[in-house]
């Protein structure tokens, strides 16, 4: 009846997911070598986050639109 236990894994995910991937991106482009590897290397990092996330909000208005799933 309540919604504490999704308003939890939501902050679980978010901490997480958000944690980790905010740790990639600071970290991430200093592990390869050579000054134009690290900028293809952060916008392909980038481009990977941003269709990662759009993929997601696209999966979820589909189940919540098509499938009915709230």
């Amino acid at each position: 009846q309540s919604d504490a236990l999704a308003y939890i894994i939501m902050a679980m995910f978010a901490l997480s997911n958000g944690y980790l991937s905010t740790l990639a991106m600071m970290f991430g482009p200093g592990r390869v070598k050579g000054n134009a590897a690290v900028e293809r290397a952060g916008i392909i990092m980038s481009f990977s986050l941003g269709v990662g996330l759009t993929l997601g909000v696209l999966f979820a208005l589909v189940l919540e639109g098509w499938l009915g799933i709230a």
